[in-house]
């Protein structure tokens, strides 16, 4: 969790200067804490030919602990990025102002490594089934995120493999590799179940394990029967939520693939997306009662799979995309897209209006009442159809 994702390759030594510094080339520059001044002072860093940045705008105190957090870098970054703890930066802070101060860097990247898309069918002759699926963030996910959500589901096919009905698990890269694989295979499932971030003990944690369903024009009887269980299921103490559209939950709401789906999940886990995201801090008893109640849903979920099918047609699919964040910052102009990134950096909820937003507009919804993402999505679609 310290070396920035998309950190670009160095060796060697560096002086450091502070943001302000009008001659950052060939410098390792150390960025205001400001989470809202995070992505212009970067772009400064880049335009400046430095050849690195250290940032603490995105690490936290959790208690007495300091949490690292994560820095995601534009693709093909010509930088490399460091994720201090806010003492790590006022160590670094001082030293500059009491002097001259060095860098000694070292790091080798390698782009030859891959996470794949494993697939395991309890009925491979089946014509209809339930997709569930557990994003894998990447070769050392965080414990809870999203670690949980695979080891349940591992647990859930080891113990109740003989009696589950049809059933298809995934295990992809989170929205990369499930996106790819609904686009390359066409695959269709009756109702598709996401599990992500499942574990977190509430009493370390603060997170709450939630039911999130799908839009209303998805919804299905399925979801109607797992939100009893889940709501009677007093061991689990979750809540329903409606549709918030975070992870590959998203791509199943998307008009081109128009499967019923439901995430269950966590909010509000402090240590998400820090480096003290671990094992310790999870809760094993809340990681088998979800375990239980997907085993409870599956046994009752068998007449269900007679029911019609409700998709959409060809055509009324027909240029229609899953929504993507950096899609929508590549089409908006500068002052716009330096306007959603600033919310995002304070407000994780902003990517939900935008989802929903676009969602309504491909289904053709009445307003959200979202002035502001309304606004967005509709200069993306117009920059969208002047490019077609």
């Amino acid at each position: 969790m310290l070396i920035a994702t998309h950190s670009h390759a160095f060796v060697g030594d560096l002086p450091v200067c502070t943001q302000a510094d009008p001659a950052p080339a060939g410098k390792l520059v150390l960025l205001t804490p400001s989470r809202e001044q995070f992505f212009a002072q970067l772009n400064a860093a880049i335009q400046g030919n430095a050849y690195g940045i250290a940032s603490c705008a995105f690490s936290r105190f959790v208690g007495q602990n300091q949490a690292r957090g994560r820095i995601e870098l534009p693709s093909l970054s010509p930088v490399f990025g460091l994720s201090l703890t806010q003492s790590e930066h006022n160590d670094l802070a001082s030293m500059l102002s009491a002097g001259v101060l060095s860098a000694t860097v070292s790091i080798v990247t390698e782009q030859s490594g891959n996470v794949p898309v494993l697939e395991i069918r309890t009925h491979p002759d089946a014509d209809k089934e339930i997709l569930l699926c557990a994003h894998i963030c990447h070769l050392r996910p965080g414990a809870n995120d999203n670690a949980s959500g695979v080891a349940v589901l591992c647990e859930l096919l080891r113990y109740y493999s003989d009696s589950l009905p049809p059933v298809r698990l995934i295990f992809a890269p989170e929205f990369t590799g499930m996106s790819a694989y609904l686009a390359t295979t066409g695959v269709k499932p009756i109702f598709a179940i996401n599990v992500d971030m499942v574990g977190g003990d509430p009493a370390l944690t603060g997170a709450q394990l939630e039911l999130e369903c799908s839009p209303p024009y998805l919804r299905h009887p399925l979801q109607d029967l797992l939100t009893e269980l889940f709501q009677t299921a007093h061991d689990l103490d979750g809540r329903v939520t409606a549709f918030k559209g975070y992870s590959d939950h998203a791509l199943f709401a998307c008009k081109a693939v128009a499967v019923p789906a439901v995430l269950i999940g966590q909010s509000g886990d402090v240590y998400n997306h820090t480096d003290l995201d671990r094992l310790d801090n999870l809760s094993l008893d809340q990681m088998e009662n979800v375990c239980r109640l997907l085993a409870r849903f599956l046994s009752k979920a068998r007449p269900y799979y007679e029911l019609p099918d409700s998709q959409p047609t060809s055509e009324q699919v027909k240029n229609t995309l899953p929504f993507n964040i950096y899609n929508l910052l590549n089409a908006c102009d500068t002052e716009m897209a330096a306007d959603i990134r600033l919310r995002l950096s304070s407000d994780k909820g902003i990517y939900a209006r935008l989802q929903r937003a676009w969602l309504a507009t491909q289904w053709h919804q009445e307003s959200l009442d979202d002035t502001w993402a309304e606004k967005v999505i509709g200069s993306l679609n117009q920059t969208l159809l002047q490019g077609k």
